[in-house]
């Protein structure tokens, strides 16, 4: 459960670990508009 999204730097970073399909992509932007209170 996330209670408060944060930023990164990007120099904090490491190697990427994988990559996400544009539906999972949607889904997490979806997620993340309603967290942030600009979707429903």
């Amino acid at each position: 459960m996330v209670d408060k999204a944060v930023t990164v730097a990007v120099d904090k970073l490491g190697a990427r670990l994988g990559r996400v399909d544009s539906a999972t992509m949607i889904e997490v932007d979806r997620a993340l508009a309603v967290f942030l209170g600009i979707a429903k």
